[in-house]
């Protein structure tokens, strides 16, 4: 079995396992405020150790990069815009009524 290419290279030595989020970030091709909010959002899988430290699998990202391509197309929900408030408004809400004797 061929093992997959390292998403990310470790000249010291061997390929890293998880990434630091600047590391995490520049692999996805993604800015870091970007991967922050997924991760806030629970969109993208991490690992927390401890109060600070979190840390992105190089495994579970490929599989979830992976999971989300579709020939071409964005896939989930997390690419869906959301719907524009403008469309749902009515154009001319209701005359309200006056009371009589005012």
């Amino acid at each position: 079995m061929v093992s997959p290419t390292p998403l990310v290279r470790n000249p010291e030595g061997p390929p890293k396992l998880a990434l630091r989020a600047r590391q995490a970030a520049q692999a996805l091709g993604i800015g870091e405020r970007l991967l922050w909010s997924m991760t806030k959002g629970g969109q993208i899988p991490c690992v927390r150790l401890g109060s600070r430290l979190i840390l992105y699998p190089v495994d579970a990202l490929r599989d979830w990069l992976q999971a989300r391509t579709t020939g071409g197309q964005t896939a989930g929900p997390e690419t869906t815009p959301p719907p524009n408030p403008v469309e749902h408004q009515t154009k001319n809400p209701p005359a309200r009524r006056r009371e009589k004797g005012t």
